[in-house]
């Protein structure tokens, strides 16, 4: 029997996380990745939508999913029973990791300490990150608003030797629900945070502005070196 043919929602996010994955070697041959999952949508949808891409163009990397119970999408042994669930159901095992001080959920690399233990103790290359084009907007976004400042988060990079990749870093929210609606990922709203509240007035500024939102992030996360005081006008 052929393989069965993915819906649309789910072949669009999977071919873009392909061709980030290929233009930017984001799992090089041979190589062991750490997939961060944070218990939200985005990562979890990240992670099947890789999964999809080795039934058309395989890779030799080795997959180790992991979560940090953080309690940002719920009670941490509810959020870590639903993630082990599902990745069982996807033919992996679950890894938690213990919180450690240092970056939490909401920084460019969260909980990177705890990631980066990991990645030493499995012998990882690579640790996985489910951060789309909004998140890339808002890494250049927020800053600006709290200090004046620009960062940038880009596709690849790396920290401490380990490489970062983000495989969804030219994929849109929008695409990610409607992936994550046809595959019945488990959709977990987060608990209310400072960071979180903060990132939700950006994403409404940015609605608020005329022309195409997609485009406006597109260029607040690939060319932040560019943005001009119209963006917080």
């Amino acid at each position: 029997m052929g393989r069965k043919r993915l819906k649309n929602e789910s072949f669009y996010v999977a071919k873009r996380v392909g061709r980030a994955v290929h233009e930017f070697e984001m799992l090089p041959d041979n190589c062991r990745a750490i997939v961060a999952l944070s218990g939200g949508v985005t990562s979890l949808t990240m992670f099947r939508a890789l999964l999809h891409r080795e039934r058309w163009a395989p890779t030799t990397a080795t997959f180790l999913p992991v979560h940090v119970p953080d309690g940002v999408h719920g009670a941490g042994a509810k959020v870590s029973a639903m993630l082990d669930e599902k990745v069982k159901e996807w033919g992996y095992d679950l890894t938690l990791l213990a919180p450690a001080d240092g970056a939490g959920h909401y920084d460019l690399v969260p909980h990177s300490r705890s990631l980066l233990e990991a990645a030493a103790e499995h012998d990882a290359q690579v640790i996985v990150l489910g951060q789309t084009v909004l998140d890339r907007a808002f890494a250049v976004l927020l800053p600006m608003l709290a200090s004046g400042s620009l960062a940038e988060l880009p596709e690849v990079d790396e920290l401490d030797g380990i490489k970062i990749s983000r495989p969804l870093c030219h994929t849109t929210s929008e695409a990610v629900l409607n992936m994550a609606n046809v595959e019945a990922i488990p959709i977990l709203q987060p608990v209310p945070h400072p960071q979180a509240a903060l990132r939700t007035t950006v994403h409404e500024h940015l609605a608020a502005k005329k022309g195409n939102l997609i485009e406006q992030l597109r260029n607040a996360s690939n060319a932040p070196r560019n943005i001009t005081d119209e963006y917080m006008a």
